[in-house]
């Protein structure tokens, strides 16, 4: 089964994120400020690329947004089947919604809430810790 990749990568609305937290305007000042070239941000945007782990965690960190759980975000993103997607989307998709709804990532009331087994999968509609959406 193919997974749908038409909507809009955890690493963009990372990047989007990013930039607002940074004050930087255009993709052009946040691939300077980045290390890194405007096409590989264009890769991003056009669904071809995700950010590599480290600089993902950086963005993250800087946006004030939980690293982790976008690192989950970006590999159900690289999924290339459903199966490994809704193990990623365990850890992740909060974060991906959360981004995407730019709400704060981070409840410390139900933060501390161990995950759900291991066998359990998405379509059981678990609360999202971070976000309080289901998930």
């Amino acid at each position: 089964m193919e997974v749908d990749r038409s909507s809009e990568s955890t690493t963009t609305l990372l990047l989007d994120k990013w930039k607002k937290a940074k004050g930087v305007e255009s993709d052009y000042r946040a691939a300077k400020e980045l290390k890194i070239t405007t096409a590989t941000i264009s890769g991003w945007r056009h669904g071809k690329s995700h950010a590599k782990p480290s600089l993902a965690a950086r963005m993250a960190t800087e946006a004030g947004v939980d690293e982790l759980h976008v690192l989950a975000a970006i590999e159900a993103d690289r999924a290339y089947n459903a199966d490994d997607r809704r193990v990623w989307q365990r850890f992740g998709r909060g974060a991906f919604v959360a981004l995407a709804l730019a709400v704060s990532p981070v409840n410390p009331l139900r933060a501390a809430q161990a995950p759900a087994p291991l066998g359990q999968h998405v379509e059981s509609q678990q609360i999202h810790p971070l976000c309080e959406v289901a998930c």
